[in-house]
């Protein structure tokens, strides 16, 4: 359990690494870019992070709910197209 503690607090750390790249990259194009934005870029980096079994805890004030929210609705979204497509 220990090893796949550590290995989430890595990804986070690796996720929370690009996220900020993309705000040094969206505000060096758009003053003022839209946080929501990047709120949208992190759960689609979680998404493709997360796998089966995997467990995601946001902690934080503010609007890391939504990235919850977002990453919640593309694993339902990713389940139900799987149970549409069989291999």
């Amino acid at each position: 359990l220990e090893g796949r503690l550590v290995l989430g607090v890595r990804l986070l750390e690796l996720a929370l690494e690009r996220v900020q790249v993309a705000l040094r990259d969206a505000r060096a194009r758009v003053a003022g870019a839209e946080p929501l934005l990047l709120l949208q870029d992190a759960a689609e980096l979680l998404l493709e992070l997360l796998g089966p079994g995997d467990t995601l805890v946001t902690v934080g004030a503010g609007d890391v709910r939504e990235v919850g929210d977002l990453v919640l609705g593309g694993l339902e979204q990713r389940e139900a197209l799987s149970d549409e497509d069989p291999l």
